[in-house]
């Protein structure tokens, strides 16, 4: 799940329910394996970046996908932004 490199988020519910889904496993393995993801990439990208992992001003472009109908409103949502941030369609 590679969903933070973009910014994107989504609500902890939805993320529990989406590792559940792709992994088959129960909604505490899932949460447990969110918190250890999600806090070593913040380990390994304070380190090698000097910033501060999840704070906005380190993004481009920072969407809360579950606001925007799960994976497929968001990309669309994504190649929106990208059009119009490189003057081109995709």
């Amino acid at each position: 799940e590679y969903d933070d490199l973009l910014g994107k988020a989504r609500r902890e519910e939805d993320r529990i329910e989406r590792l559940c889904r792709l992994h088959g496993i129960t909604p505490e393995a899932a949460l447990n394996r969110m918190r250890r993801t999600d806090a070593s990439r913040a380990d390994y990208y304070n380190y090698y970046s000097s910033r501060t992992w999840g704070e906005a001003a380190t993004y481009h472009l920072c969407i809360n996908s579950s606001t925007l109908g799960g994976e497929e409103g968001t990309a669309d949502f994504i190649l929106e932004f990208a059009s119009r941030k490189l003057k081109t369609r995709f």
